[in-house]
């Protein structure tokens, strides 16, 4: 199949699409409280240990990936530690890596240990 065939067929899919979806316009109130409270910001005034798997396909690897830069960006990076199980799915971690990363954190609270990320 040609190139330029690749680059326009999902163009072409997508105006398709577009056209029969049904549009909503978000409630100003609702739109308001998710901006103040949920938009992820990165400015952690406490340690977050991220623990996640590689190939998730609920939340993707990305969005920790985002939130981390996102704490960089504040000035937070010390705050922010991310470590990457080598497995697909979501919420593919045995308990064994829970525990590990669960007493990693607590060293990290108590006694200032911070742990080592794993990407």
């Amino acid at each position: 199949m040609p190139a330029a065939v690749l680059l326009t067929t999902p163009t072409r899919i997508t105006a398709r699409l577009a056209g029969k979806v049904r549009r909503y316009k978000a409630d100003p109130k609702a739109k308001q409280y998710l901006e103040q409270y949920r938009t992820p910001t990165g400015n952690l005034s406490r340690p977050l240990l991220s623990l996640h798997n590689r190939t998730d396909y609920l939340v993707p690897l990305w969005t920790q990936m985002d939130y981390r830069a996102r704490g960089a960006k504040a000035g937070k990076s010390e705050n922010f530690v991310l470590q990457v199980v080598n497995r697909t799915g979501h919420c593919a971690i045995n308990p064994e890596e829970t525990m590990a990363a669960l007493l990693e954190l607590v060293r990290w609270v108590e006694h200032g240990e911070r742990p080592l990320e794993r990407l």
